[in-house]
């Protein structure tokens, strides 16, 4: 599915598996996550955490697909904003698997977003 028509996190998350060509069950190990737990954020009535958003964005970026990599971290991103968490704290963590990942455009992004919204939230 073209990341223009990309509508979930599921299908994202099912894009990335043929991506890479990951089984539920390989996707699982990867993450270390039960078979069920993939099964369940496959399910548009259902979706990962937070953590697990994290994990799956590194994993796209690690795999060369910066397109779901963006995809995850902004679902993650908006998440963060939504519920007023320590979001850069987040990315930061979110940015430390890997070099290559600390310096991709994502990371500028969604930098740039959360000190837009920081800004908001303080004039609020």
């Amino acid at each position: 599915m073209s990341a223009a028509k990309r509508e979930t996190v599921s299908e994202a998350i099912k894009d990335l598996r043929a991506a890479l060509g990951l089984s539920q069950e390989k996707l699982a190990r990867r993450l270390d996550v039960t078979v069920r737990t993939v099964a369940r954020w496959e399910d548009p009535a259902d979706g990962p955490s937070e953590d697990a958003l994290e994990k799956l964005a590194n994993l796209a970026i690690e795999h060369g697909h910066a397109h779901l990599g963006d995809f995850f971290a902004f679902e993650l991103a908006y998440r963060l904003a939504k519920v007023g968490s320590s979001m850069m704290d987040r990315l930061r963590r979110l940015s430390r698997p890997s070099p290559a990942v600390y310096g991709s455009l994502w990371f500028e992004k969604l930098t740039a977003l959360l000190s837009e919204a920081k800004g908001e939230r303080g004039h609020a």
